[in-house]
């Protein structure tokens, strides 16, 4: 936690003290309900890239056939249209993102209490999953990890906490 501010950074380190390169995605799930809110028309994700729905699975989540009437892409924006079923979830690996590290950011609203939560990364994305269903609601940012042996990786995400 950031003294005297509303803000959680979380910092990584990974050291390759082994004899061969460690290849990998890292990402966090970001579950988050806001103000004890279910999953509904009040929230949204604004995102730092043009998002698209890639890949749904509706064998997971009670058949799930699309999107709608849950949600909608607007503006780089992720809208819940309406209050998400107990028996649904949703879930989509995205595309849309680029190699700029202004990708790897995100505002979570939850537009009637007007509280938010802004995600940000320091490095490149590799991917970007959406899930949500009745209680969490979860932008999931990869990044690509890469370390030689002897070498080391750092990143953070840094979570800001505010009111619009």
């Amino acid at each position: 936690l950031t003294s005297r501010k509303p803000e959680l950074v979380i910092s990584y380190s990974l050291e390759n003290m082994g004899t061969q390169t460690l290849v990998a995605e890292q990402y966090n799930h970001n579950f988050f309900t806001i103000d004890n809110e279910y999953i509904g028309e009040n929230y949204e994700l604004e995102l730092f890239f043009p998002p698209v729905f890639e890949t749904f699975h509706p064998e997971k989540f009670n058949r799930q056939r699309s999107f709608m009437p849950y949600s909608k892409i607007q503006d780089n924006k992720i809208i819940v249209l309406q209050d998400v079923d107990v028996d649904v979830g949703i879930f989509s690996i995205m595309s849309g993102f680029g190699n700029s590290v202004s990708h790897h950011h995100g505002i979570i609203r939850n537009k009637r209490t007007r509280a938010c939560v802004d995600i940000k990364g320091d490095t490149r994305l590799a991917g970007f999953h959406f899930w949500t269903d009745i209680i969490t609601f979860c932008p999931e940012f990869f990044i690509g990890i890469s370390v030689k042996p002897g070498e080391t990786q750092n990143w953070k995400r840094i979570y800001t906490f505010y009111e619009e």
